[in-house]
């Protein structure tokens, strides 16, 4: 078995369309359903996850699963699976594991990490921590947003919300927009939100829903509305039903522009997909952040493949897949020495050209 294990993974489940996916959302499934009852695992406090590691014991001559990248959708499969029972290599041709997800010193004269894509950690769902036994926590923000602004009498300001404190988010807006009717179309939009990631969010380790089967669990007005503002029809026209003033809609279409090239009105509905990724979040669509940074998932998930044996590989990037009917052979490279072990499954947490250029 050949799959690839994508970071496209958690918006491809979101696109209910009534075709065939990536295979990321099969892998997910088949590790999600070998997931054993591991116990709670702690993680030492000296761990370095940005450190090069080698395994402790020597490398086999065949895998159940070989993991190429260390991406955080390649660390929760490989403790997944190994914890399961499987023997698991992870290769990673960077120095440290962890992908996108690691924390880098980028400043030599400074002992400061800084995180890459941190905020996305609010997607991963907490039963993943949990069947993992990982030590990693996020803490709520205390304001939600702020944008400033610039009233006309010249007067600079800012809108405020708050995660902690309604009025002062229901304050802010009112003394921008100067209507009451504001905060209460406002609430309104924020209503079809909360609906929408109820319907979304449980649906991301299940087994994967089509459109019909989402329109059938629709239960009353309000979810059928959300179903139709948020999947079936231009975001745009929501936001321009429930905000009327132009500094509030840029800010709510912020959350469907971010890293794509869309607008609020686009036929395709780009900007509903990258939308839905904002405001589904553990069911709420609240973005928290990593205590420790992301340094700290990529510290836990390691250390708890660890726990069940799997081996981490960095300085190693793989250079060919040959597919047999029974097993594969992966060869990759460490240093100057050119090693291979055969694998009964690979995944590849890569892009679909460094899929092809490994497999062609």
């Amino acid at each position: 078995m050949l799959l690839l294990l994508d970071v496209s993974l958690w918006l491809e489940v979101l696109l209910w369309l009534d075709v065939s996916l990536w295979l990321d959302a099969s892998l997910w499934l088949e590790v999600y359903a070998r997931c054993g009852n591991n116990a709670p695992m702690t993680t030492p406090a000296d761990y370095q996850p940005n450190t090069a590691m080698q395994p402790q014991t020597p490398l086999r001559s065949h895998y159940d699963v070989v993991i190429i990248g260390s991406g955080h959708n390649a660390l929760i499969a490989a403790a997944y699976l190994s914890g399961a029972g499987l023997s698991v290599l992870v290769l990673e041709r960077a120095d440290y594991l962890g992908g996108a997800t690691a924390s880098q010193r980028v400043f030599p004269d400074f002992d400061a990490w800084l995180s890459r894509y941190a905020y996305l950690v609010s997607l991963l769902p907490q039963q993943i921590v949990e069947d993992l036994g990982l030590g990693f926590k996020t803490r709520r923000r205390e304001t939600a947003s702020f944008t400033p602004y610039i009233d006309p009498s010249g007067v600079h300001r800012g809108l405020v919300f708050s995660n902690i404190d309604p009025e002062l988010s229901r304050s802010s807006l009112t003394e921008l927009t100067g209507s009451a009717n504001a905060w209460r179309e406002y609430q309104k939009l924020m209503a079809l939100e909360q609906v929408i990631a109820k319907i979304a969010w449980p649906s991301l380790l299940s087994p994967l829903k089509s459109r019909q089967d989402f329109r059938s669990q629709l239960d009353g007005p309000l979810e059928c509305e959300a179903w139709e503002s948020f999947v079936e029809q231009p975001l745009g026209l929501a936001i321009e039903k429930y905000a009327s003033h132009d500094l509030l809609r840029g800010l709510l279409l912020t959350d469907a522009k971010i890293g794509v090239f869309t607008h609020a009105h686009d036929s395709s509905l780009l900007q509903n997909r990258c939308f839905l990724y904002h405001v589904i979040g553990n069911g709420t669509g609240e973005w928290q952040v990593p205590v420790g940074g992301m340094r700290s998932l990529v510290q836990s998930l390691v250390q708890s493949g660890q726990r069940s044996h799997a081996q981490y590989l960095v300085n190693s990037p793989a250079t060919r897949i040959v597919c047999n009917p029974k097993s594969h052979t992966v060869s990759f490279r460490t240093g100057e020495l050119q090693q291979q072990v055969d694998a009964t499954r690979v995944l590849v947490n890569a892009g679909p050209r460094t899929f092809h250029r490994l497999v062609g």
